[in-house]
C-alpha cells in the first residue's frame, strides 16, 4: 500500500551545466515521504496512477538560485519621482540643436513654448488662406520684419500687412489668376535660445485650383510678447514654381 502512494522513486539528477543558472535539487528520503503520505487520506490509492505519484512529486522540489548578480543596465529614475521629464536624448535634444546622447530635464516653460511656436506657424497659413488678416496681423510682434524676396523688407505690421493685401486682390480680381491658394508647411524645425528667442525652419507648398504652384521655405525668428509667443521676423524664399501658374506670374510677368 505504500509503495503505491509513494509511487516511483526519485533519482537525483547530475550537476546542472555550468552555463545555467545554479540548480539546487532537494529530495526527500523514503522515510519522509512515507511520513508526509501517511497523512493523506487512505482513498488516495484509488485514484489514477498519475495522481497516485503526487506524493513523491511534492516532496521533491526544485529550488532555482541564481548565478550571481544580474549584468543588466537598471534605470536611473527614480520609482514616484515624476515631478521632471528627462526625454530631450531622444526627441527635444535632437530638435533643439543639442547632443542626443545628453540627458537633462525638460521643462515646463520649454514644452509650452514649442507647442505655441508649432500653433503659430500653423496659424499664420489656416488664417491668410482664408484672408483673416486682422488674425494674421495678432500672429506678428508689432515691430517685426519680413521679406519675401521682392527687394524690400517689410517692417511693422502696417506694412506686412500689404504683403496679405496685395496677394487677396490677385485672387479676386477675376482675371486669370486662381480661385484660392492653400499653403502646407512640413518639416518644421524649432530651436530654443532661451526663454526669450528661438529659431524655426520650415517647408511649404502652395496648391491652387490648377494643382502645384510653387514652393519653398520659411526662416522664421519668434519672441514672447507678454504670454504668447508672436513671429519676431519671417523670411520667405520660393524654390521653384511651375511654369505659366500664379507665382510665376507674380515673379516674372504675365506671359506674352
Amino acid at each position: 500500500m505504500l509503495d503505491v502512494v509513494l509511487g516511483p522513486k526519485t533519482i537525483p539528477p547530475g550537476p546542472a551545466p555550468s552555463s545555467s543558472p545554479m540548480v539546487v535539487l532537494t529530495v526527500s528520503t523514503r522515510a519522509s515521504q512515507a511520513t508526509a503520505a501517511a497523512k493523506e487520506p487512505c482513498e488516495l490509492a484509488l485514484f489514477p496512477l498519475r495522481c497516485q505519484a503526487a506524493p513523491a512529486s511534492i516532496a521533491a522540489s526544485t529550488t532555482w538560485v541564481p548565478a550571481g548578480p544580474s549584468k543588466r543596465a537598471h534605470s536611473p529614475v527614480t520609482p514616484g519621482n515624476r515631478s521632471r521629464m528627462s526625454c530631450r536624448s531622444f526627441t527635444v535634444g535632437h530638435a533643439s540643436g543639442r547632443h542626443r546622447t545628453e540627458r537633462t530635464p525638460v521643462e515646463a516653460w520649454e514644452l509650452d513654448a514649442r507647442e505655441q511656436i508649432r500653433g503659430l506657424v500653423a496659424a499664420y497659413n489656416a488664417l491668410g488662406d482664408r484672408g483673416r488678416l486682422d488674425g494674421v496681423m495678432a500672429l506678428f510682434a508689432h515691430d517685426a520684419v519680413m521679406d519675401i524676396g521682392d527687394g524690400r523688407t517689410y517692417e511693422g505690421v502696417d506694412q506686412i500687412r500689404t504683403i496679405f493685401t496685395g496677394t487677396r486682390d490677385s485672387i479676386l480680381d477675376g482675371g486669370d489668376g486662381p480661385r484660392f491658394l492653400q499653403h502646407h508647411t512640413t518639416g518644421l524645425h524649432v530651436t530654443l535660445a532661451g526663454r526669450d528667442k528661438a529659431t524655426g525652419h520650415a517647408y511649404f507648398t502652395v496648391m491652387t485650383d490648377r494643382g502645384l504652384d510653387h514652393w519653398g521655405r520659411y526662416q522664421d525668428a519668434y519672441r514672447p510678447v507678454g504670454d504668447a509667443w508672436l513671429f519676431a521676423s519671417r523670411r520667405v524664399r520660393i524654390d521653384g514654381y511651375t511654369p505659366g501658374g500664379w507665382a510665376d506670374a507674380r515673379l516674372n510677368g504675365p506671359a506674352k
